[in-house]
């Protein structure tokens, strides 16, 4: 996927120690990039829908709505 987007390859890992089907990305910009799975997404579902799932996150990277923004309330 990041062959064909053009963009950097992002770090990817896995949550061995969650069994719900989940995944995120983090950084701020696509050369940062981070993309977390968890253990659950990986075995839980079909192989095909995990990629889908995969390429769901990588296309927040490559849209740049990935930022995370936190601000204290205190």
């Amino acid at each position: 996927m990041a062959l064909a987007s053009g963009i950097t390859v992002p770090l990817v890992f896995v949550m061995d120690d969650q069994h719900a089907i989940n995944a995120f990305r983090r950084g701020y910009s696509s050369n940062e990039a981070t993309i977390i799975v968890t253990r659950g997404a990986l075995e839980q579902t079909p192989t095909g829908t995990a990629a889908g799932v995969v390429a769901h996150e990588f296309s927040h990277i490559l849209n740049g709505d990935m930022r995370l923004i936190f601000t204290s309330s205190g």
